[in-house]
């Protein structure tokens, strides 16, 4: 079977609200033993939007031609698959730099009369996810959960030299604000001579011993970055971060990775400077939008949305460009740079695609009238037709932004900004 068209509903709750469902879900329409060139990939966010974004990809960026294991990878906007180029101009594989990843030894509900709320002499740090603090590690924590596990002759084969690992979170979901999850496991930050990590987690090792220092800390560094997270919302479609899905991903070399160690020190950098970071030290496409800018701005937009109170159904990626195009902001400025250009529907859509890489089909214009830009007309957040010069049918018929309202937005993220 060759994939001609594949449907992605961006959001489980909305289109699948009254199943419990846990696994991304797709429709397909494929041709059996007839090879095709490209893939059409269309997504939206519920099962009745009338607007579903669509892109043609290139069959082996689907499907990579020499991918034994035939992952699926859902490209789903031009900005995806600048994820996608980025991650794949990298040039290491895990293989290539000597480091393996397991899961955690130890499973606590099996090993429950050896747990320790407390630590004591004779007792080993276990490390959970609820321990991951800021890319670091924090020991002991208050909790639910034991801090320790007896050392003796049954339990020592379940634990590791306390040395620098990697550790990544195994469990996430796409609706979280991150699905890959890591920290860096300091053994200066606690001291013990062994160590014990739990079954739900990931452990980066060599042949079972730490890493060195500063490839931990860049290694670290690099799991931690936005674009990372993109690239692995692509081919992930569950809600566990595998062993096997971090092997299938591309990496820095050892000297890049040394390199990025030298910024993680004390405390890793907020999110903003660690993706500065990878975007300077490891790639170099000036030519290309910056990917990560594109969803952060997106993401600021529908949270801009929540808090002027527009009703959850307009809290979406369409009506995020909507309101981007009308301020006339592109991804790499900053919101009191906003203006109010006049814009028909038909404009709107190529600011979308021109600096978004987010492109819809001609034909959903009354969908983005009707559904996004109406809405910010009744809210009194967009003025129609402001110099009254058009009749309503009028294919020229513009919006623009209404001056109090984009005052307001100007202050977004300053200490100035109020909700209305």
């Amino acid at each position: 079977m060759f994939f001609n068209q594949i449907h992605l509903f961006n959001s489980r709750d909305r289109s699948f609200s009254d199943n419990e469902v846990l696994q991304e879900n797709i429709i397909f329409h494929a041709y059996k033993n007839k090879k095709v060139t490209t893939v059409c990939i269309t997504s939206s966010d519920n099962p009745n939007d009338e607007m579903p974004s669509q892109i043609e990809v290139a069959y082996e960026n689907v499907i990579g031609n020499k991918d034994k294991n035939k992952i699926i990878h859902l490209i789903t906007d031009k900005n995806i698959e600048l994820v996608t180029k980025r991650i794949r101009s990298l040039p290491c594989s895990i293989q290539d730099l000597d480091i393996e990843i397991s899961t955690g030894r130890i499973v606590d509900f099996r090993a429950t009369e050896y747990l320790q709320k407390e630590p004591s002499i004779n007792s080993v740090p276990l490390i959970y996810p609820l321990n991951f603090n800021r890319g670091q590690i924090k020991w002991p924590v208050e909790s639910k959960k034991p801090n320790s596990i007896l050392l003796n002759e049954i339990t020592s084969e379940l634990f590791l030299n306390s040395e620098f690992y990697v550790l990544c979170r195994r469990f996430s979901a796409k609706e979280e604000k991150r699905r890959i999850v890591s920290a860096l496991y300091n053994p200066k930050v606690i001291s013990t001579k062994k160590i014990g990590f739990e079954n739900h987690l990931n452990v980066f090792h060599t042949n079972f011993s730490g890493l060195d220092e500063q490839i931990a800390r860049g290694l670290t560094l690099y799991l931690n970055s936005t674009i990372i997270d993109l690239y692995f919302r692509i081919f992930n479609g569950h809600t566990q971060v595998n062993a096997s899905d971090l092997k299938l991903l591309r990496y820095p070399s050892l000297n890049q990775l040394k390199n990025l160690g030298t910024y993680f020190q004390n405390t890793l950098p907020e999110q903003e400077l660690i993706d500065e970071i990878i975007e300077k030290k490891l790639f170099t496409m000036a030519e290309d939008f910056d990917p990560v800018k594109i969803e952060k701005k997106i993401k600021d937009a529908i949270a801009l949305l929540k808090e002027l109170g527009i009703p959850r159904e307009q809290q979406n990626e369409r009506s995020a460009l909507a309101l981007l195009a009308l301020l006339n902001l592109k991804p790499g400025q900053s919101w009191k740079e906003a203006g109010k250009p006049l814009l028909g529907i038909t404009e709107m859509m190529q600011f979308f695609k021109e600096h978004y890489g987010k492109e819809y089909a001609p034909n959903s214009r009354e969908t983005v009238r009707r559904f996004t830009v109406h809405q910010f007309v009744q809210a009194g957040f967009v003025l129609p037709n402001p110099d009254k010069s058009r009749p309503v049918n009028s294919p020229n018929y513009v919006y623009q932004m209404e001056n109090s309202v984009l005052s307001l937005i100007k202050t977004y993220h300053t200490k100035n900004w109020k909700t209305i």
